[in-house]
């Protein structure tokens, strides 16, 4: 087709469309499928950004921070409902699954094959979870990287690097931003990618990356001078306070073997990847000498095998070091065995013979076994993960579906509710807690319970914090930093003329009673079977700060009740 796209080209365009389109309604649908409130701060953090609060400046947390400041975008434009998060989830899934496919065909996939490992990396990537999550947003970024890189190294023109370089790191900025672990490790592939520019080209790429740091440092710099404080709160949040969460975990208790990985996913089938894997990377180390030509032999051959082993380093020690390691946490499993499929097929591109022809047919059929593997392992994932939603606490009673809106709250209306395991009356809850809150007109500090609830009604978010975990999202107890962000929290609590506490029967019943029967309450009323809505005295004390510092108590400690003397 002169001055336009051929017809193959059209038919490319129109495939990668399908992809995306794919990826997204698979990823909603998932996250329209069923609800739990073990599983999204980042909801809470884009509600704070969409009300105009910051991070490390009104708020912290020791990750997700740019996923809840991308989410806070998407709520702005399409307001605050659950299917916001499904779909800011469901268009990552898509861009991470088109960005794969351009991964794969740089190395030398051809495009059915391509194709084939992109729509499993979808299905095994956010699919399976289907709304806003610390852990997911980072892979996004090193793929965005990836791909960056990748077209770094077809380029001979040094500004060209340069320019593509800035990129780069601005994308390993935001897999900082979004999550230290697994960033940690993604040093990893991003050097090996860095190895295969020309000696003019690694110049052009260092001097951007440190020109765009120095550039970032300024403008962190100016937010410094406008909101004092803002540099120490990133650095403890973004860097201190992950490293201290995670050297806990690294060789303890949480750690598992590296053979479990395979079973872990609830799928026999990868444990046949594993095999296959190690076999072509043993053909391939046969036949090294033959295959590895200087550079360009580099760039065919090593770098998808280095990239591939790379990113099972990155998710053995994702698994590993993580508080909850559940199927949805295999991204780049797929990614590996597409590079390794990858390598494969330059071996048996390369010039010369493969010591006879029965070498060459046997790293073909390891190709197709491999492809073949991949795409009968990513429907099998979405039948025993994706679609049961086998992800967290959220494990569905599938059968027991109800209508679309049938919770009753307006952020739940797309979503179609199918009961969890173990929490026959949460529907009921969910309502029960909205309507009280919404029967008061001013803010309720929600007690005991998760900070979905100010979402869910509108109220002001009162908790400078994603989601508290002391010594993990949120400062150990008793350290300065938690001090300040309990004065924070009280400022908050001061701020919004907080005079109710809304609570689930429950809670009433247990941990919240010697509270609710305080003399800082004033009147304490049921709100359907499941809800408890208390008044809080009009001057219960001469420091209304104290009364705030007990309701923070509630937050951090679940288990036991704080001290109401």
């Amino acid at each position: 087709m002169r001055g336009g796209l051929s017809v193959a080209g059209l038919g490319r365009a129109a495939a990668l469309l399908a992809l995306f389109a794919a990826a997204v309604a698979l990823t909603v649908n998932n996250g329209l499928s069923g609800f739990t409130f073990d599983s999204d701060p980042v909801y809470y953090g884009g509600y704070m950004v969409a009300k105009g609060l910051w991070p490390y400046i009104d708020w912290s947390s020791s990750y997700a921070v740019l996923p809840a400041v991308i989410e806070g975008g998407f709520m702005r434009l399409f307001g605050t409902g659950w299917h916001v998060s499904a779909l800011h989830a469901g268009l990552t899934n898509g861009l991470f699954a088109v960005l794969a496919y351009r991964l794969f065909r740089h190395f030398g996939l051809g495009p059915v094959a391509a194709y084939v490992y992109a729509t499993a990396a979808a299905v095994t990537y956010y699919a399976p979870i289907g709304y806003g999550t610390p852990d997911k947003p980072s892979f996004l970024f090193l793929m965005v990287a990836l791909v960056l890189q990748a077209a770094a190294l077809k380029s001979d023109r040094p500004g060209r690097v340069g320019a593509l370089y800035v990129g780069v790191t601005l994308a390993v900025v935001a897999t900082l931003l979004s999550k230290l672990n697994p960033t940690v490790l993604y040093a990893i592939p991003l050097l090996a990618m860095f190895f295969g520019l020309t000696g003019p080209g690694r110049l052009a790429a260092l001097l951007a990356g440190l020109g765009t740091v120095l550039v970032l440092a300024a403008v962190f710099g100016l937010i410094e001078l406008a909101h004092s404080g803002f540099l120490a709160n990133l650095g403890y949040y973004a860097v201190k306070l992950p490293l201290l969460a995670g050297s806990g975990r690294v060789g303890g208790e949480g750690s598992f073997a590296y053979s479990k990985l395979a079973t872990y996913t609830h799928l026999g089938t990868f444990n046949l990847l594993y095999g296959l894997m190690a076999a072509g990377v043993a053909l391939l180390w046969l036949r090294r000498d033959q295959l590895f030509d200087g550079g360009r032999g580099y760039r065919r051959l090593i770098l998808p095998v280095l990239l591939g082993v790379s990113f099972w380093a990155v998710t053995v020690f994702h698994l590993s070091t993580i508080a909850q390691p559940w199927p949805a946490h295999v991204t780049l499993v797929v990614p590996a065995v597409a590079l390794l499929h990858a390598a494969i097929a330059a071996a048996v591109r390369a010039t010369g013979p493969l010591h006879g022809e029965s070498a060459t047919t046997a790293l073909r059929l390891l190709a197709v076994a491999l492809t073949a593997t991949v795409a009968m392992d990513a429907k099998e994932y979405q039948r025993v993960v994706g679609k049961p939603r086998l992800i967290f606490d959220l494990q569905l009673q599938l059968g027991e579906t109800q209508p679309r809106g049938s919770v009753g709250i307006d952020a739940f209306r797309y979503l179609r509710w199918i009961p969890v395991r173990d929490a026959p009356h949460l529907a009921e809850e969910i309502r029960d807690v909205v309507t009280a809150m919404r029967s008061v007109p001013g803010n309720v500090f929600v007690l005991g319970m998760p900070n979905h609830y100010y979402v869910f009604a509108d109220k002001a978010p009162l908790l400078p914090a994603m989601v508290v975990l002391a010594g993990h999202t949120t400062p150990p107890v008793g350290s300065e930093q938690e001090a300040r962000m309990i004065a924070r929290f009280k400022e908050n609590v001061e701020r919004a003329e907080v005079r109710h506490v809304v609570t689930s029967r429950t809670l009433a019943d247990g941990l919240a009673k010697d509270f609710l029967a305080s003399r800082f309450v004033c009147g304490v009323t049921d709100v359907g079977r499941r809800a408890v809505l208390a008044k809080l005295c009009a001057d219960p004390l001469p420091d209304y700060s104290r009364v705030a510092g007990i309701l923070y108590g509630f937050v951090p400690r679940q288990d036991r009740a704080p001290s109401l003397d």
